[in-house]
């Protein structure tokens, strides 16, 4: 049987309007640097599914600070050509 790969979809983790001013207030914060961390050298597709998970521990309610931590992430991502 061949199992089809699927693809993450990482514009789920992109939230709009996300500004320097907010990315140099949040990404410091210590809690969000130990999760980051933990996904040095990880497979994208566990990271993806990591960063899920971590956004979805809010449940509708993502905070701010998340969402502009996990889309700095994304698109630091991105433009380092690893997604």
């Amino acid at each position: 049987m061949i199992e089809e790969q699927i693809s993450p979809n990482w514009g789920l983790l992109v939230y709009p309007g996300v500004t320097r001013k907010e990315i140099k207030e949040y990404v410091l914060d210590s809690r969000w640097q130990e999760f980051r961390t933990s996904l040095l050298g990880l497979p994208s597709s566990v990271v993806f599914l990591r960063l899920i998970e971590y956004t979805r521990q809010f449940g509708e309610s993502v905070p701010r600070s998340v969402q502009v931590q996990v889309t700095n992430y994304v698109n630091a991502l991105k433009r380092g050509g690893k997604i």
